[in-house]
């Protein structure tokens, strides 16, 4: 509550909002000691030195998971839909209503010539799960 006291009387300049220090508190709680962070073990190291020795365990573990697990499976279909959307499509602003249609015609062609059975967002999809899955992704168009 006192933080945000200081900071209303910060806003409204009624009273000098240096908060003062509290003995035993940090900034973050993630930096202070106590039974919550006993045998808390953070080691200063990237996230790709950590993940190196066991990538292909945690990979198979993952793809394992999204396929036998519907709260995984869930969970990836979701956040792909929500990045995917509708799928890329492009708006051409040429002042030109012919020019325009001729655009969109050659992108729906060149969707379709990337990936015939079925449409680019389908691709996109693929990729993208594929990504969140994975770690990674290889596609070539």
């Amino acid at each position: 509550m006192g933080r945000v006291r200081d900071a209303w009387h910060a806003l409204v300049g009624t009273r000098d909002a240096t908060p003062l220090p509290v003995r035993g508190r940090h900034a973050y709680d993630g930096a202070s000691s106590g039974a919550r962070t006993d045998g808390w073990q953070a080691i200063g190291t990237s996230a790709n030195a950590e993940v190196g020795q066991s990538l292909d365990s945690l990979r198979n573990r993952a793809r394992d998971l999204v396929r036998n697990n519907a709260w995984a499976r869930r969970a990836i279909d979701a956040l792909v839909s929500n990045l995917v959307g509708t799928g890329l499509r492009p708006i051409p602003a040429t002042g030109d209503k012919a020019l325009d249609r001729t655009l969109l015609d050659l992108w729906e062609a060149w969707g379709r010539a990337c990936y015939p059975l079925s449409r680019m967002r389908d691709l996109v999809v693929d990729v993208c799960k594929a990504a969140k899955v994975n770690g990674e992704c290889q596609s070539g168009l």
